[in-house]
Parts: C-alpha cells; structure tokens; sequence
C-alpha cells in the first residue's frame, strides 16, 4: 500500500512527472532487494538490505513495508538471531512489497 499524501507530498516537492519516473525506480531496484533478501541467510547483509529499503520505502509512502522492515533490521542485530528468526518478517516484507509495487504501478500507469 501507498499512502497517498506521502506520495502527494513528493509531487509537490519535486513535480508530479518526476515523482511518478522517481517512482518507477523505487519500484524496479526494491524488486531487486526484494529478491536479494529472499535469497541470502546473512544477518549483516539481510540488516544492510532491510535498512536500505526502509528508508526508500518511507520516502515513497510504503509505509507498512517501511515498518516491516525497519522491524527486520532492529531484530538482525541481536546476536543470536537465526536466519529461521527473521524468515516470517522476511516472508512478511516479501507479501507487503507486491502490494506496495501493485499500487506503484498502478499510480504509474494511470498519470
């Protein structure tokens, strides 16, 4: 899900033709760390990718899956933690993005 006024707010910021290209890009290289936190059981890298799509996921209005990953990044820092610990947020974060770049899409395609 996009929250609409952080994405309005974005239009007012930068223009509504660049928000919308912004966008594109945020959808096309989350997609991308999306994979790559399915696809690896390292702590640090699974907290550096979390991290990273936290903060582009807030700047765009995904606010749930900003949430959720910000909650994967507070947990990979726990020193015990397994990659078993993290795969139901992982699982979560995945699910949440299809969302998110459902709705980005959709934005996308209907300026």
């Amino acid at each position: 899900m996009i929250d609409k006024n952080v994405f309005s707010q974005l239009c007012d910021d930068v223009g509504e033709q660049l928000a919308l290209q912004l966008l594109g890009v945020y959808v096309s290289e989350s997609r991308k760390q999306i994979a790559d936190l399915n696809n690896t059981d390292c702590a640090n890298t699974i907290r550096h990718i979390a991290h990273s799509l936290k903060s582009s996921s807030r700047s765009y209005g995904a606010l749930l899956l900003a949430q959720t990953c910000e909650l994967i990044e507070m947990t990979s820092t726990h020193t015990d933690v397994t990659f078993k610990d993290l795969e139901p947020l992982i699982d979560k974060a995945t699910s949440l993005s299809e969302d998110a770049f459902l709705e980005a899409n959709k934005l996308i395609t209907n300026k």
